[in-house]
């Protein structure tokens, strides 16, 4: 990457990965933080000693604005359907609990019903 334009002196760029190392349940992981951009200049001074450059920095920001919208929506549809998807399964248990208890209700009855019949 490098930058030149009218009046300016020509512009090299280093930029390099921020990464830390977490331990997770999986083991260790590399985790991407950011990205350092430096600006760098071959130059040389001129005779009276001062070497002066003017930079300027001019971020558009309407696209990672848009990737911001767009993951928070996706989030919070990640987050309904999660929350969907556990009150369903929630229900589903307590359905299976209930007709268990159904079933172990009828099962005594039954009993109860075999034991009068057996009665003398």
């Amino acid at each position: 990457m490098s930058h030149s334009g009218p009046g300016s002196l020509p512009t090299d760029f280093y930029a390099f990965p921020i990464e830390t190392v977490s331990q997770s349940v999986e083991g260790f992981e590399l985790v991407h933080q950011s990205v350092a951009v430096q600006p760098h200049w071959r130059f040389v001074v001129d005779s009276s000693g001062v070497w002066t450059v003017e930079m300027r920095l001019e971020l558009e920001t309407a696209v990672a604005r848009q990737r911001d919208i767009e993951a928070h929506a996706f989030l919070k549809d990640a987050a309904r359907c999660w929350s969907a998807n556990w009150h369903r399964s929630r229900n589903r248990k307590v359905v299976q609990q209930n007709r268990v208890r159904n079933e172990s209700k009828a099962q005594l009855a039954l009993q109860a019903v075999d034991r009068l019949r057996s009665a003398p």
